[in-house]
């Protein structure tokens, strides 16, 4: 288990300085959510610091909502990352747990029971689920079956899980980090009413965020015991134009990385950009947001490179430009690198 070393921090100054760090750490990765991100730091610090725990053996507990593909899972990667210098920690996808008795593959069948000779989730990955000063992504919890919240309620309440063959896992001074997109068909059609020009919503991050919260609190799911254990409660908000064109010039970056091992430049005319930003807000793919610029980059851009690079037809001294025709075509132009600016 890596052994996070927690700060002690001398002074007010000293600690604002420390939460700009670690926002500063996150938005170079995590574009448009500047908001969500600075009271983010905010949490983790605390955490990090063990004069500011209330209670230090409990762990800390963060929701965050949101739309669909703004970016929630990405930031607890991060996070890992800016702590840990990796972004390799556990996570339970709760759309894999809709179903009661699936509360058996994370703890264990009690003896007598079928499946008590298998190792649960908790047991193979006890050193890593539980310990420390550590990070749990529990991703979608609005998917995850009342029995198995139940069980969550019980690590969050106690900080300690009891497996089927009476052995405990014990999550001290974890912070878990939950994601939720409760609320998300509310959200998509506020954001495809604003996109579409039928409702014109001048402060659509607001009505957002009022909807999660609102569809949260309603869930008769999440009951008020579950509600009342969540420490901290974050939402994303819906990507604006000049955000979504930023990581499109992100994801630009990252071909570029792809073929500058074959001494090969490559850009995409200002219309490409635009064309995959607005991926980003096109009421067909609002529901998948940023997922859906990555995929259409992937399909339209980086896999025909990939094609390209495997036929042997990239050469040393080349740039390759992008560029839009027919409104959804891409076509490319290779010219060689004296002649970029021709």
């Amino acid at each position: 288990m890596i052994e996070l070393d927690t700060g002690r921090w001398e002074d007010f100054s000293i600690q604002e300085k420390a939460s700009t760090e670690i926002f500063d750490a996150l938005s170079n990765s995590i574009i448009g959510q500047d908001e969500a991100l600075r009271k983010i730091s905010k949490v983790v610090l605390t955490w990090m610091n063990e004069d500011t725990r209330q209670e230090p053996v409990k762990p800390t507990v963060l929701l965050l909502m949101g739309p669909s593909g703004t970016g929630k899972t990405q930031t607890v990667k991060e996070i890992s990352k800016f702590i840990y210098g990796n972004d390799k920690i556990p996570r339970i996808n709760c759309g894999q747990f809709n179903m009661g008795h699936q509360t058996h593959s994370l703890i264990g069948a009690p003896a007598g029971y079928i499946g008590y000779d298998h190792k649960s989730i908790f047991e193979q990955n006890k050193s890593y689920f539980g310990g420390t000063d550590s990070i749990l992504l529990i991703d979608e919890v609005d998917k995850a079956h009342p029995d198995i919240l139940r069980l969550f309620l019980n690590i969050l309440d106690e900080g300690k899980v009891t497996l089927g063959n009476g052995k405990e896992v014990v999550f001290r001074n974890t912070l878990i980090v939950m994601t939720s997109n409760v609320g998300a068909e509310e959200m998509s059609n506020i954001m495809k009413e604003h996109t579409a020009g039928f409702i014109h919503r001048p402060n659509i991050g607001k009505d957002i965020k009022d909807v999660a919260y609102q569809a949260f609190e309603n869930d008769k799911k999440f009951t008020p015991e579950f509600r009342g254990r969540i420490d901290h409660v974050v939402c994303f908000t819906t990507l604006d134009f000049s955000a979504l064109t930023q990581i499109v010039l992100d994801l630009e970056k990252k071909v570029q990385e792809f073929l500058a091992p074959l001494g090969v430049f490559f850009d995409m005319d200002n219309a490409v950009v635009e064309y995959f930003a607005r991926k980003g807000i096109d009421p067909r793919f609002i529901d998948m947001g940023v997922r859906s610029i990555k995929s259409a980059i992937s399909e339209k851009i980086l896999s025909k490179l990939k094609d390209a690079k495997a036929e042997g037809i990239l050469h040393i001294g080349e740039h390759i430009r992008a560029f839009l025709f027919d409104d959804e075509k891409i076509k490319f132009c290779i010219k060689k690198w004296d002649d970029r600016n021709n």
